[in-house]
């Protein structure tokens, strides 16, 4: 079943996800089953009801009610999880890959990780090397240099983890754009993956490092691109970078359509 969730609990913008189902019993059997799983989210909701005339009206209120507060709060819990993870000021430091300590770098260098609102995925929102600004940059690699508007990167999770000197390491992959702009094209974030490349490395790639355990918060993410290791920075938290559509608006998040 495909279904629309909203963002967050303060959005009335929605994203698609996926629910796998099974149903069984029902149409004058004593019981009603059904298992419900929602990969994106790694949880799933089992219900059974028997018993009387009434159990079919409490199945279809369960699977409802159950289904519709279970995902849109899975989903505000992982972005919440998202954004104390890995949002906040990183810090850039000097001598590459082996660069150490978080305080080695000069205050030419940083980027910015948060998220952006009524929009799913964290968000880069500036980078900044050796005092190159580098979402100026990549606006005129995509030969966007004279269109109006903030370019950042949107950064998505890939299954590639492994672990390093520094505890666990988590591969992200990234696309740039114009942010409250929609993709020119269908699946234009599939095209655009690995086509800015320097030294043999994607641009949109970065290897995020947590203290030890993969679902630890980050200490600091490797740039290949860049040779240059960010460290996060203490005391700088990331935010969402805007107002969400539904803040203040006293709704209660559900998911769209019925099962």
């Amino acid at each position: 079943m495909r279904r629309d969730i909203p963002i967050s609990n303060s959005s009335r913008n929605t994203r698609v996800f996926d629910i796998y189902s099974k149903q069984g019993g029902g149409a004058g059997a004593p019981y009603i089953t059904l298992l419900a799983l929602s990969p994106d989210h790694k949880i799933g909701i089992s219900i059974i009801t028997t018993g009387g005339p009434g159990a079919a009206t409490a199945f279809e209120w369960f699977k409802k009610e159950g289904v519709n507060y279970w995902a849109a709060a899975a989903e505000q819990a992982g972005r919440d999880a998202a954004l104390q993870n890995y949002g906040g000021e990183y810090t850039l430091a000097s001598g590459g890959f082996g660069g150490g300590g978080g305080g080695s770098s000069s205050n030419s260098s940083m980027l910015q990780i948060g998220l952006l609102p009524d929009e799913p995925g964290l968000f880069m929102s500036k980078f900044i090397s050796n005092g190159t600004d580098i979402m100026v940059l990549a606006k005129e690699l995509m030969g966007q240099s004279s269109k109006k508007g903030d370019v950042g990167m949107w950064m998505y999770p890939t299954p590639l983890v492994g672990r390093a000197f520094s505890g666990v390491e988590l591969a992200f992959r990234g696309y740039f754009g114009f942010v409250g702009v929609k993709a020119d094209s269908d699946c234009a974030s599939w095209a655009e993956v690995d086509r800015l490349r320097y030294g043999g490395y994607p641009g949109d790639l970065a290897i995020f490092q947590s203290g030890g355990t993969r679902a630890g918060q980050v200490s600091g993410v490797l740039l290949p691109t860049f040779n240059e290791r960010a460290f996060r920075k203490a005391g700088a938290p990331g935010g969402i970078f805007g107002r969400e559509s539904g803040e203040h608006s006293g709704q209660v998040p559900r998911v769209r359509h019925k099962l």
